[in-house]
């Protein structure tokens, strides 16, 4: 999902915005290494799969519990005293959780801010814009599913058929709507 990078909102681009895993990008890439004659190859065996779907495939199940992995767009939280760690509220923390969900496993490493307090998050702060943003996206894909297709060839080329990039999209929405359905915004 991230790697397609589609703005989830039409003034989501710049900052918000990444191309290093995008499909194209890896192609180019592959050029550059084919090019240089290295018989490097890149495989990305995942492109098609959710964060979800990976994470409940995955064989080596107690690798997910143990291992200390890094999702957040801006871990740091000295300002806040909280010390390093996930922040809870960004895009890829976001998408974290929704894929512990979708696989049915505990994410054992905390998040400094619970999205789902029951005081809500503020959507004119930074807290509260990305749960904001994913549910902009959600009801913008439900009220026009067609979007999808414009909005994936918008962010680089994909080839003649991008049905597969489609469907990948739509099944992490999914995930991320599982999970924020009940984050009360005020």
């Amino acid at each position: 999902m991230i790697s397609l990078n589609i703005p989830l909102t039409p003034l989501r681009i710049g900052s918000h915005s990444t191309r290093t895993t995008h499909p194209h990008y890896f192609a180019m890439m592959q050029e550059l290494f084919d090019n240089m004659g290295s018989g490097v190859a890149i495989i990305n065996p995942y492109q098609f799969k959710t964060k979800g779907e990976m994470l409940k495939e995955c064989k080596n199940q107690k690798l997910i519990i143990k291992t200390e992995t890094m999702s957040c767009s801006h871990p740091s939280g000295r300002w806040e005293g909280k010390g390093n760690g996930h922040c809870g509220y960004c895009v890829p923390c976001i998408i974290r959780q929704a894929a512990f969900k979708a696989a049915g496993k505990k994410d054992r490493f905390p998040y400094r801010h619970n999205i789902f307090d029951k005081s809500g998050l503020d959507i004119t702060t930074q807290k509260g814009a990305d749960i904001l943003a994913f549910k902009y996206m959600i009801e913008k894909l439900k009220k026009k599913p067609t979007y999808l297709t414009a909005a994936i060839r918008s962010t680089g080329p994909l080839g003649d058929d991008v049905s597969q990039y489609i469907q990948v999209y739509q099944r992490s929405i999914e995930e991320v709507n599982k999970l924020i359905k009940k984050v009360n915004i005020v």
